[in-house]
């Protein structure tokens, strides 16, 4: 059987950010680039997404979405 849990991504911000590196790196298809420029790149975005939502909520609860310990995704909650 498989176990979900959620974790606060601040106690585990290098696993969300390899977890995004993983997703994005996919979607726009930088399998083939330089390993160091498409990690400089995805930093760039990861940290500008990151400062874009604790700027607009700085109340949100963000957790990291692990099965069986592995990262399979990301949530963020507002309370409104």
């Amino acid at each position: 059987m498989e176990t979900l849990t959620l974790e606060t991504v601040r106690a585990d911000e290098a696993a969300l950010f390899e977890f995004y590196a993983q997703v994005r790196s996919e979607e726009l298809g930088m399998q083939g680039w330089d390993p160091e420029l498409r990690n400089q790149v995805l930093r760039f975005q990861f940290e500008a997404q990151r400062r874009g939502h604790r700027e607009q909520s700085p109340e949100a609860d963000e957790r990291l979405i692990l099965r069986d310990g592995s990262p399979v995704g990301w949530t963020i909650v507002t309370a409104r």
